[in-house]
């Protein structure tokens, strides 16, 4: 599937990561499609301030997406403290677009949004 990962630009920039990304799409009666990693972060350019990624992510198929669970891990390599900032992830799937709005998401830690 298409993802594309839009970074918030705020205050001072600080919304980027070097952390890495897991996601996974939770479809109807609960459907999941286990985590994909959807980029390493680190020393390369993935999820910098006010940045859009663009990634073709593979995922068992749950049927119509209604969340997705987003992870970040820590990269040793990274900066301490390492949260980020999403704008927006969208999702295609080919038949339909989904869109999940912006939210924090602390160093180590998982959010799960509803698809809008």
């Amino acid at each position: 599937m298409d993802v594309t990962v839009q970074t918030g630009d705020g205050w001072l920039g600080l919304d980027g990561t070097h952390s890495f990304l897991y996601l996974e799409l939770i479809g109807e009666n609960g459907k999941r499609s286990g985590e994909s990693n959807v980029a390493k972060g680190g020393h390369y350019e993935d999820f910098a301030s006010g940045k859009t990624d663009h990634y073709v992510v593979a995922f068992k198929d749950v049927g119509p997406i209604r969340q997705l669970k987003i992870r970040l891990q820590e990269n040793p390599s990274g900066s301490y403290f390492d949260g980020w900032t999403y704008k927006k992830i969208t999702i295609n799937n080919g038949d339909k677009t989904y869109t999940f709005g912006g939210r924090d998401v602390e160093s180590d830690g998982t959010v799960t949004v509803n698809a809008s």
